[in-house]
């Protein structure tokens, strides 16, 4: 009897994933549960997935075995030879990498635009050395973007490793942690096909959101994503001015042509991101 294993990640991107291991032949499989009715001949046999899925799981395949057998993917050391890239996302000039805060249960994403003319980051999260190498494949970094002072992150690093210059929002211009070489305000661009839009009410001034050639939003704090294809704000607790804070949301989900939602933290909406913005300003009733 063959038994197909297939694995779900849990938003962990540069680091190695924790996997839930489930099994489609009705074997009733759960996670840390061996899996007996795999071919006797198979290294794979007795292995214990429970134990693998673990974050220290380099070296726990089976002898015998030099890969993962779910999508052919590899630990270790081998995974970074074989995965030597930045994971593609929605469309082909559009790379993310991410690092997952534990104590909010959560991703930080950092965002690349691939394009002729200087590459962009946005929001970028530390890299790992193999993700900065494929960066660097890619053309190196021209611009960092930060939305706002609480992700700042290691754009600082990345700027003095590339040689690109960072921008921040202008709203934050007198109180910014770092040296910005230019500062971007409501409507104004990037570079040609990205445009700031400063939002409101956050828990910083100014905040920036970033809408790319029409279709993708960007968002730093205020919009965020907790669960899987569902936007909601930053808590009322943390708003600076609530109020002010979904108008700023309302204000973004009237955009045009919105198609996908790329959050600072949280999960992506890679498709249908007008209506989630919808659904999202909907919750706000008559507040």
């Amino acid at each position: 009897m063959t038994v197909v294993v297939r694995e779900t990640y849990l938003t962990r991107m540069t680091s190695f994933p924790r996997k839930h291991v489930l099994a489609e032949a009705g074997a009733g499989v759960h996670y840390g549960q061996r899996i007996p009715k795999l071919e006797s001949g198979s290294p794979w046999a007795s292995f214990d997935f429970g134990r693998a899925a673990s974050r220290n799981a380099d070296t726990a395949r089976p002898a015998g075995s030099s890969t993962w057998p779910v999508n052919g993917a590899t630990t270790g050391h081998e995974r970074k030879e074989a995965c030597s890239e930045m994971k593609r996302l929605h469309r082909d000039d559009l790379f993310g990498w991410s690092v997952f805060d534990e104590s909010r249960n959560i991703d930080f994403h950092g965002i690349a635009w691939v394009r002729g003319g200087g590459n962009v980051l946005i929001d970028p999260v530390p890299m790992s050395a193999h993700d900065e190498a494929h960066l660097r494949e890619l053309g190196g970094v021209a611009t960092i973007v930060i939305t706002n002072s609480d992700h700042v992150r290691d754009a600082a690093a990345l700027a003095e490793a590339f040689g690109a210059r960072i921008l921040g929002p202008r709203g934050e211009q007198d109180r910014f942690p770092i040296r910005c070489d230019g500062w971007l305000g409501d409507g104004e661009a990037v570079v040609p096909g990205l445009i700031a839009h400063a939002v409101s009410g956050s828990k910083t001034p100014g905040e920036l959101a970033l809408v790319l050639e029409g279709s993708t939003l960007v968002t730093g704090d205020l919009i965020r994503a907790q669960e899987g294809g569902r936007l909601c704000l930053l808590p009322d607790a943390k708003l600076a001015d609530p109020e002010a804070a979904r108008a700023s949301a309302r204000r973004l989900a009237a955009l045009p042509g919105i198609d996908a939602v790329l959050v600072g933290d949280g999960w992506p909406v890679f498709r249908h991101g007008a209506e989630a913005l919808r659904e999202l300003a909907g919750t706000f009733g008559d507040r």
